[in-house]
């Protein structure tokens, strides 16, 4: 009974930062404008600005040039 609870309690962690609902699309927006200088995005020029869209223990972070991986953790991958 011990492990089949603990191997519950450990499939529930795995799920919640899979899914990691505390990452919102303003502070990973945020991370990787701050992180490349972004010049040009709605204000300013090209048009592209980025897409914050979920991904497996982290978030996408795309605009019609590159792509960024955000992990759980707030860590900018590449």
């Amino acid at each position: 009974m011990k492990n089949k609870v603990i191997k519950i309690v450990a499939l529930m962690f795995l799920i919640v930062f899979a899914w990691a609902p505390w990452m919102d699309r303003d502070s990973n927006y945020a991370l990787v404008t701050d992180q490349y200088s972004v010049i040009g995005t709605d204000e300013g020029g090209t048009g592209c600005d980025y897409q914050v869209m979920w991904a497996p223990f982290g978030r996408w972070v795309v605009n019609c040039e590159e792509g960024h991986y955000v992990l759980f953790l707030g860590i900018l991958l590449f």
